[in-house]
């Protein structure tokens, strides 16, 4: 009978050094399990916003593909904004806030390679191509392209990222 009592306590006694060891292993692994979670949770924020630069840069190209090039010819129509700057506050709008109008490039391009050449001035909001598209097409295209600096912070390591997002349509006019 007393080789069973005694059994019982070397158990007890080997639970217990356990749970110390356990209580050590949880408290050097929950720090590294934090910063994973919270990099996952920040990236998933980086997706989201990335996300919704690239709707609203399609749906800039797409607004700017069906309206006229003389949508905004009499200026008193259009609260002094050329066709450009229409699409450019058309993109802004459909950022949610997220876009300000100096963070989107609107342009009318037509010809093709690696040098498109802006058809009009007043049809591109920085006087020139915002990107090359470097396509074979010959036709005009829209080209739409938004950036936008996002900073992420986890714990104790903050970045400073450039988001950016480009759209081409095809000009139905």
């Amino acid at each position: 009978m007393i080789s069973v009592f005694r059994s019982r306590a070397a158990r007890k006694l080997c639970t217990r050094s356990q749970s110390g060891a356990v209580l050590v292993e949880f408290a050097l692994i929950l720090p590294v399990m934090m910063a994973l979670l919270l990099g996952i949770f920040t990236g998933g924020i980086a997706l989201n916003l990335k996300t919704s630069l690239t709707g609203a840069a399609r749906e800039g190209s797409r607004y700017g593909a069906t309206v006229p090039e003389t949508q905004c010819t009499p200026i008193s129509q259009c609260s002094n904004l050329t066709w450009a700057q229409l699409v450019r506050a058309q993109t802004v709008a459909n950022s949610a806030g997220t876009l300000t109008s100096d963070q989107v490039c609107v342009s009318l391009v037509s010809g093709s390679g690696s040098a498109p050449v802006a058809g009009d001035s007043t049809k591109t909001t920085s006087g020139s191509a915002c990107f090359v598209d470097n396509s074979a097409d010959t036709g005009k295209r829209v080209q739409v392209k938004v950036t936008r600096p996002a900073e992420f912070n986890v714990v104790f390591y903050s970045q400073t990222i450039s988001l950016s997002s480009t759209a081409v349509s095809r000009y139905e006019q």
